[in-house]
């Protein structure tokens, strides 16, 4: 597929980075939404248009797209055991990053399910 250019790594990096934020804020207790307020606040920091093809940063996980969907007014309260699909797309310049993770929600945070390779340039 060749080499990735600037702009695309550049959108790449921002998606990894908007998710990852999202994944910070996972605390048991806490309301769903600071999974989206953090996540969201880390993509205006970065200049990215709030536009996307999906709106939500993401949703639980269990037969197929599952509550609670992650979205800043989310009022469902984090819970252990909770599986969720942390995930954002961010277009700018022509160039989509799309990146995404799963996480179970842990008494201390949050656990990866996935060890997959993030970065590939």
């Amino acid at each position: 597929m060749g080499h990735s250019t600037a702009a695309e790594i550049e959108a790449f990096e921002a998606a990894i980075a908007v998710v990852e934020t999202g994944i910070a804020a996972i605390e048991p207790g806490r309301p769903v939404g600071v999974i989206a307020q953090a996540a969201f606040a880390k993509q205006r920091q970065l200049d990215f248009p709030m536009t996307a093809d999906f709106a939500a940063m993401g949703h639980g996980v269990g037969m197929g797209w599952d509550s609670p969907w992650l979205t800043e007014d989310s009022p469902e309260t984090l819970q252990p055991g909770m599986v969720l699909c942390i995930e954002r797309g961010l277009h700018r310049q022509g160039y989509t990053g799309d990146f995404e993770e799963t996480v179970v929600v842990t008494d201390k945070g949050a656990r990866l399910l996935t060890d997959a390779v993030k970065r590939r340039w």
